[in-house]
């Protein structure tokens, strides 16, 4: 029977895509802006990649920091981060492995944390990394 083209069950899109609620395989994640992946690095004290992870774009940060502080070859002096790692579990797992915490506080944090200033500016080393992978892809 022809129905002028309106019968899509057999067409590509129809068959061929995962609904929007399955999980995407290989770390990529599906948001309103389409499919996009993050990744989670750890850089040396001279900015040189020591450890990466990627997961899907719409994941919180906080939530993939511990593949990233478990799979780093020795214990860090200093973990290094922006607001979005700054939760309890994060900073108790920066403590227990004997490193000093240097996470600003969010403004919804009910006691501020002091950190090292001069040792959160060298946070720009993971963001120098980030630029300069993106200047070397293709």
């Amino acid at each position: 029977m022809d129905t002028g083209g309106l019968d899509r069950r057999d067409s590509t899109s129809a068959r061929g895509w995962s609904k929007k609620n399955t999980a995407a395989p290989a770390a990529i994640g599906r948001s309103r802006g389409g499919l996009t992946t993050r990744i989670h690095a750890a850089v040396d004290a001279l900015g040189n990649a020591v450890q990466l992870h990627l997961s899907g774009g719409e994941a919180a940060d906080c939530t993939h920091f511990a593949h990233v502080l478990q799979a780093l070859p020795e214990a860090p002096g200093a973990v290094v981060a922006d607001k979005a790692y700054d939760t309890n579990a994060i900073v108790e797992a920066v403590a227990a492995r004997g490193a000093t915490v240097v996470i600003p506080a969010t403004e919804n944090r009910k006691q501020e944390r002091e950190i090292d200033n001069n040792l959160y500016e060298d946070r720009n080393k993971v963001e120098r990394f980030f630029g300069a992978s993106k200047s070397i892809a293709p």
